[in-house]
């Protein structure tokens, strides 16, 4: 890529491209170039790949999202393309009649990114009661993460959930830990989301329970990045006002006219004529030369028995 194209709802600062690919060591053209072939290359041998045709500006953010690694991006390749053919329930195109039975948050990828090129994604409790579980949200979120993987150039990836009015137990009694373990090990080992922060914002002393979830589904070093903030004020230290919604003291739009972005965006025909190409790029994993790598769909699947919450 030349340049970043202009795209509705993700910006990028001035200097993203340059100040990405230099982080990694790729501010040397040649070098990404070489670094896609490769990927292209490798594609072309896996036989338990059915799709090994993708745009080369896909597969440079698969290397950037990866810190300029070719043998992690492979690997997360690999991932996704074998969760989408493990776990399809989780892929495909976004009705706008799904969000309609999920109304329990609402939520946005906020569009400026960070002075360090890191994109936020934003989450508010709507203190509603949810009959329908999490399952809706959770495939929205995947939606949400394929349009990052697809379109965004970044640092890094930081969550913001504002449980300030939630009713954390009857948020607890609807969270289905094998969906959400499900959910966390998709966008970071498939669409290659790097966490560097959680960021939750609570005064209530049930947060805990879920801080302890997060922890027991996470890695420890991403358990080790969850921060509560009781206030806004210890929020401004990790995100600058400008890229919040204008109720969080931004300059940005609020989060209900972000969301119907997001949502406009995801249900776009462009977009799911998108998601119809990417559902070709499964694996068979009867060809997979080292079949034992499926064992348990890489820890994803299992009762999750010694989640301890107390």
């Amino acid at each position: 890529m030349e340049a970043l194209p202009d795209n509705p709802i993700l910006g990028f600062n001035p200097d993203t491209l340059r100040d990405v690919r230099r982080q990694f060591h790729l501010d040397d053209v040649a070098k990404i170039h070489e670094s896609v072939d490769l990927i292209e290359a490798w594609l072309q041998k896996q036989a338990h790949h059915v799709k090994k045709d993708y745009p080369r500006s896909y597969l440079e953010r698969t290397i950037i999202f990866n810190k300029g690694s070719v043998e992690r991006a492979k690997v997360k390749i690999d991932n996704i393309c074998k969760f989408r053919a493990l776990l399809p329930q989780y892929f495909g195109k976004y009705e706008r009649k799904d969000k309609l039975k999920y109304l329990y948050t609402v939520d946005a990828i906020l569009p400026r990114l960070t002075p360090d090129h890191e994109r936020v994604y934003f989450i508010r409790d709507r203190h509603k009661k949810c009959n329908e579980g999490l399952f809706y949200y959770f495939k929205y979120t995947l939606c949400l993460a394929q349009y990052m993987q697809a379109h965004d150039y970044n640092n890094g990836f930081i969550l913001v959930c504002d449980y300030m009015d939630a009713d954390i137990y009857e948020l607890f009694k609807v969270i289905n830990i094998v969906e959400l373990k499900q959910t966390m090990t998709i966008i970071t080992e498939g669409y290659c989301m790097r966490i560097k922060g959680v960021h939750i914002l609570s005064k209530n002393r049930g947060i805990d329970m879920i801080v302890k979830i997060f922890k027991q589904i996470l890695s420890e070093k991403l358990g080790d990045r969850i921060m509560v903030h009781k206030t806004l004020d210890t929020l401004y230290d990790f995100i600058p006002k400008h890229v919040l919604p204008i109720e969080y003291g931004g300059t940005e739009k609020s989060l209900e006219t972000l969301y119907e972005n997001n949502l406009n965006e995801i249900t776009s025909a462009a977009f799911e004529e998108y998601l119809e190409e990417t559902s070709k790029a499964v694996t068979i994993e009867k060809l997979r030369p080292d079949k034992d790598s499926n064992t348990e769909f890489n820890g994803l699947s299992g009762t999750f028995r010694s989640l301890t919450i107390d």
